[in-house]
């Protein structure tokens, strides 16, 4: 089996835990045998081959997803807001919101975040909360 990985991605993945194909319901262990020196020129990405764990009814050529739990932490992509032309979260610090650029962000993507464990996050009307807005922190 092989993926075409970007460069982050070669890099998160050897670090990942619990990595997996999936393809037509049917989620396979995998293991990494190799990463290919070479970066293809268009895309800027390396072809990773591996190994399954187990065996399969799978057809040879079957194409699926690739997906790895990250030892970083990452907020869902449906956390993110955009504030001008960034993308970030919007924190809760002291009776104000404050918007967290996260700059290398993407588009519907999930987000590595390197924020202590005690932010607080904005949830209730986050896309709706604007930098410097007035908020009241409220326990669950």
């Amino acid at each position: 089996m092989s993926a075409q990985l970007s460069a982050e991605e070669v890099a998160e993945q050897s670090q990942g835990k619990q990595l997996r194909f999936v393809a037509d319901g049917v989620t396979l262990a995998v293991k990494r045998r190799a990463v290919v020196g070479q970066i293809s020129g268009n895309t800027r990405t390396q072809e990773v081959r591996f190994s399954l764990q187990e065996p399969t009814t799978l057809a040879a050529g079957q194409s699926g997803r690739l997906v790895w739990q990250s030892p970083l932490p990452a907020l869902p992509a449906s956390w993110l807001v955009r504030r001008d032309t960034s993308l970030g979260v919007m924190l809760g610090e002291g009776d104000a919101a404050k918007f967290h650029p996260l700059p290398k962000a993407q588009e519907g993507q999930a987000a590595i975040v390197d924020l202590p464990d005690t932010t607080l996050l904005i949830d209730q009307n986050r896309l709706l909360v604007q930098h410097g807005q007035a908020i009241k922190v409220e326990s669950p």
